[in-house]
């Protein structure tokens, strides 16, 4: 899913889908009647990438009860917006070095993506009649408190102390709309996780430690004793 990827192996199959647009894999306004603009900003990417996954475990054999989302930068931050508020297709989320709390972004980023789903005062709903926000919506420690099937996901982060793209901040900097940071939700809320924390940079691994360096004898999706999947419990 969302990533650039940096590992695999022969046993599965690596779905790769691309957002021109930099939707942050949410998606865009709809275009509205002629002259006016729209009043909601719908899901459009993330239903490419869930009708892309879809199509791929209907016509590949495999496992759907080990299917993970992963991703890097706008991946991770796409990663964790796909596998919290579409958790049910996924056993496992691994999202690296992304922003969680969408209006934490850095000011030229919050206006890139108000051309895409409006600006944080417009407020528009993702569909008619939905009384949430694009905006709040995209605020994942919300999701954490809201959303029973993020609740009930596995959630591995990765952040670095010399990103110059993506702060720490990301996870440390509370959310408006809850009052907590995205680390401190986790806490909270008991949700399954593994936070990682270096001194690498935005995709470089940690000058000493290197890449990896948390996890080179355990691959969540394969580990005989301790693997994750859709059907199976894990300590929170």
């Amino acid at each position: 899913m969302p990533s650039t990827l940096d590992w695999g192996s022969g046993s599965e199959i690596i779905v790769h889908p691309q957002d021109l647009k930099n939707t942050y894999w949410w998606g865009y306004e709809d275009p509205g009647a002629e002259g006016e603009r729209g009043s909601t900003a719908p899901p459009y990417t993330m239903r490419r990438a869930l009708h892309l996954l879809d199509w791929t475990l209907r016509t590949f054999p495999g496992d759907p009860e080990r299917v993970h989302v992963q991703g890097r930068s706008m991946g991770g931050a796409g990663a964790g917006v796909i596998g919290s508020l579409a958790a049910r297709h996924f056993s496992w989320v691994d999202s690296g070095v992304g922003q969680m709390i969408a209006r934490n972004h850095r000011p030229e980023r919050i206006q890139q993506l108000s051309g895409h789903w409006g600006s944080v005062e417009r407020a528009l709903p993702e569909e008619t009649g939905s009384d949430v926000s694009v905006w709040d919506r995209m605020d994942l420690s919300r999701s954490l408190h809201e959303d029973i099937e993020a609740r009930d996901q596995f959630f591995f982060l990765r952040h670095a102390k010399d990103d110059r793209i993506i702060h720490f901040g990301a996870v440390t900097h509370v959310s408006p709309v809850t009052g907590e940071s995205y680390y401190e939700a986790l806490q909270s809320q008991r949700i399954g996780h593994f936070a990682v924390w270096d001194e690498g940079g935005h995709m470089t691994p940690d000058p000493l430690l290197g890449r990896h360096w948390w996890g080179h004898a355990w691959n969540p999706s394969q580990d005989d004793k301790s693997r994750l999947a859709r059907n199976l419990a894990f300590p929170a």
